[in-house]
């Protein structure tokens, strides 16, 4: 178990993104903080009940104009505008 990755999600409060994560195992020097296989210790974490994953989605540009585009549906909600 990776006691240092952790330590760097409970100091980071409820929910900790990836890339925050990432920022802080970097700024601790960790190995995993720029390495793909840090996503596979998490999923160990997870799978061995230490953490759960909770997933968050963002828009590219490209995403953003693609929904934009797409005409509200009658009885759909729409966004608010921004």
């Amino acid at each position: 178990m990776d006691t240092m990755i952790l330590k760097r999600i409970d100091c980071g409060g409820i929910r900790q993104s990836e890339e925050e994560l990432r920022y802080q195992l970097k700024r601790d020097g960790h190995p995993l903080a720029e390495d793909p296989g840090l996503i596979v210790k998490l999923a160990e974490l997870e799978r061995d009940g230490f953490l759960v994953t909770h997933m968050q989605f963002t828009l590219t540009e490209r995403g953003i104009q693609a929904a934009r585009s797409i005409p509200t549906q009658q009885g759909a909600s729409a966004c608010p505008a921004r």
